[in-house]
């Protein structure tokens, strides 16, 4: 069966009754998701398996079909996921899943029929801040400034090996590129 045939089945499916359309469903964000992971994506099948699992997940909280599903029942699915404590960008990476998902079958010819809104896109938190430092054997993300002292001695040394003909600028250049590589590790 190819995707198109794939796609009317799940439509038809999904306006069928509910145990053909938990399978629908079901069937739906399988294409989803390999649909939208990449082949080359590091550890393809581990991700494949977490979108699949998170975006059953939320719908097995909501209790409702894909086009019945508000705003409010994604700030419900966030609400528990703050209790949970899971960290701000695991919070994210879960709800762009979801919104992958409505994204993927608003734009399908089949699906798109009964999905009309993206619910997540009213609900959806804002993205969290990258850390600037990891935790690491140079410092923590409490204590950056030890990981720019390591770097500037690190630039330091490189000064007493640099060939002596060279012009002040020249190893000055050098040695705040080293710093700069430092910091960015």
């Amino acid at each position: 069966m190819n995707q198109k045939e794939q796609s009317l089945a799940v439509t038809s499916a999904l306006m069928a009754g509910s145990v053909a359309q938990d399978a629908a469903l079901r069937s739906a964000i399988h294409l989803w998701a390999k649909a939208k992971t990449s082949e080359s994506a590091f550890r393809h099948q581990d991700l494949v398996r977490k979108k699949r699992e998170v975006v059953q997940s939320f719908f097995s909280f909501v209790g409702k079909s894909p086009g019945e599903v508000d705003e409010l029942d994604v700030e419900r699915w966030l609400e528990r996921l703050g209790e949970r404590k899971l960290k701000p960008a695991t919070v994210y990476a879960r709800v762009s899943f979801v919104s992958s998902f409505y994204r993927w079958a608003m734009r399908d010819p089949g699906v798109g029929t009964q999905i009309r809104t993206n619910p997540v896109t009213l609900a959806r938190p804002k993205a969290p801040r990258a850390r600037a430092f990891a935790k690491s054997a140079w410092g923590t993300q409490d204590k950056p400034q030890s990981l720019f002292n390591v770097s500037r001695i690190e630039a330091s040394r490189l000064s007493d090996i640099l060939p002596s003909g060279m012009t002040n600028d020249a190893q000055r250049q050098i040695i705040e590129d080293r710093q700069r590589f430092c910091r960015r590790m």
